[in-house]
């Protein structure tokens, strides 16, 4: 009878080594695969036999929906750092193309290149629709690192809609309060790119 310290292998101590052999010949096996720049393979499953058509349009008249888009300016501002409340304002336009009312929201809100100072330090405001630059009533919508929502900013409200054929002017500005705020070392310039995104319903999830 032999004790499982004795390194001469019994029946019933051999069927372990196997087992152990098989496990570290799997693992040698997946580590090469790896080590070779290998992938291992993927199973898939597929529903295919997808078909898509469309017919042009003889007559764009008869196209009916909502189909919105933003046109104007974007803004491109250096901030001067040497004096307070130094900003930069335009008008943005939301365009409705379709022929049907739907609700809508934009924000305006950093994309890719965030310095995260001058993000928190930007305030954002906007204007009441259609207002002039002389008469206009700023709404504060947050600042780019912590956007509000133009329908927040305003209380508009969900329900705000945009008719067919119309178009919204919206008054933006940007407005850098105080630079003495900025974080970094002097002389570097820092940078935030923003997007003004408008999002909008279907017609008849606008209803």
């Amino acid at each position: 009878m032999t004790t499982p310290l004795n390194p001469h292998s019994t029946e019933t101590t051999r069927p372990r080594r196997r087992r152990k052999a098989l496990l570290f010949g799997i693992a040698g096996l997946v580590a090469a695969g790896v080590a070779a720049g290998g992938a291992l393979t993927s199973l898939n499953t597929v529903l295919g036999d997808n078909h898509f058509k469309a017919a042009v349009p003889t007559d764009a008249a008869g196209v009916h929906g909502s189909l919105l888009e933003v046109t104007g300016a974007p803004f491109d501002k250096e901030f001067d750092t040497t004096t307070y409340n130094d900003l930069v304002q335009g008008t943005w336009n939301v365009v409705n193309h379709g022929d049907a009312d739907t609700v809508f929201d934009g924000t305006l809100a950093p994309n890719s290149t965030v310095d995260d100072s001058l993000a928190k330090n930007l305030k954002v405001y906007y204007g009441d629709e259609g207002t002039a630059d002389t008469n206009t009533q700023w709404h504060a919508a947050g600042t780019l690192a912590n956007p509000v929502s133009y329908d927040a900013a305003l209380g508009l409200g969900p329900e705000h809609k945009i008719g067919g054929n119309k178009t919204i002017s919206i008054p933006v500005r940007v407005l850098l309060q105080d630079p003495t705020k900025l974080d970094g070392d002097p002389e570097t310039t820092l940078h935030v790119d923003a997007d003004f995104t408008v999002s909008y319903l279907l017609p008849e999830s606008a209803k």
